[in-house]
């Protein structure tokens, strides 16, 4: 009786651990197929008429909060892929040690033009860093976040871009950055979103810009004068919100996978 009684108690235990397990791993059977495609597809007119239409990559921030939180972790990876309606997807990891993959998830296309006069603006911002930061190497100037976002924009217009996502004649797969960075982002209370914009950096590359969206939607922003997010407890301004990420490691050449 009591074998009896303890199997649908095992069962359900081992049902809920396969959900938990599965909660931001839902994505990783499809990555291998996302990627093939990526590295082998010849862009289209449809490729080229979807990123047109991109605003950003919506990235969740409580999901990265979530993975953050694991010891197994030390890094992030972005990673690119073609998916059948020739939209360049960026599925987010988790990463171990040797390159394992801890946890997974998608970020979603956002084609709002709501962004648009946000970025557009940050070519006029005097705004620089002034607070110290742990996240000071990968801190990207506003105006530069702008070149580089323009540049990738006119670069897609003009259909011009395989020399710009090669590396070595290898297209690039993913992008990554340590934990450290990306709890950094994430680590105020104010940000409910990440949003990735692609562009094009100093070496002519492709390149992730993240900036961090408030929960209305918009990019948390500062100026030299004002300053858009909330005050922390000592009613000065949170070093960590307004802040736009670049310097990521990109594969090929940096790869850390097995």
């Amino acid at each position: 009786m009591k074998t009896t009684r303890l199997v649908p108690i095992l069962f359900t235990a081992i049902l809920f651990i396969a959900c938990i397990n599965d909660q931001f791993s839902e994505t990783e059977n499809n990555l291998p197929t996302l990627q093939k495609s990526w590295n082998e597809t010849e862009l289209t007119t449809a490729f080229y008429n979807n990123q047109s239409m991109l605003s950003h990559h919506h990235i969740d921030a409580d999901k990265l909060r979530s993975i953050s939180q694991q010891e197994a972790v030390i890094k992030f990876r972005f990673t690119l892929g073609l998916n059948q309606n020739q939209e360049l997807a960026i599925d987010i990891a988790g990463i171990g040690q040797k390159g394992s993959i801890v946890s997974s998830f998608s970020s979603v296309l956002n084609t709002e033009s709501i962004l648009e006069n946000s970025i557009n603006e940050l070519q006029y911002s005097r705004y620089s860093y002034n607070e110290p930061s742990n996240a000071t190497t990968h801190l990207l100037p506003y105006k530069t976040a702008y070149t580089y976002i323009n540049t990738w924009e006119n670069a897609v217009q003009k259909k011009q871009i395989d020399n710009l996502i090669t590396y070595e004649g290898e297209r690039i797969r993913y992008y990554s950055l340590p934990k450290q960075i990306v709890q950094d982002m994430v680590s105020s209370k104010n940000v409910s979103a990440i949003a990735l914009f692609l562009g094009i950096n100093n070496n002519n590359k492709l390149t992730p810009v993240f900036i961090q969206k408030t929960y209305n939607g918009s990019l948390l922003l500062k100026n030299e004068n004002y300053y858009l997010g909330t005050l922390n407890n000592e009613g000065d301004p949170d070093p960590n919100e307004g802040n736009i990420y670049d310097f990521t490691e990109g594969c090929p050449d940096m790869c850390d996978e097995e």
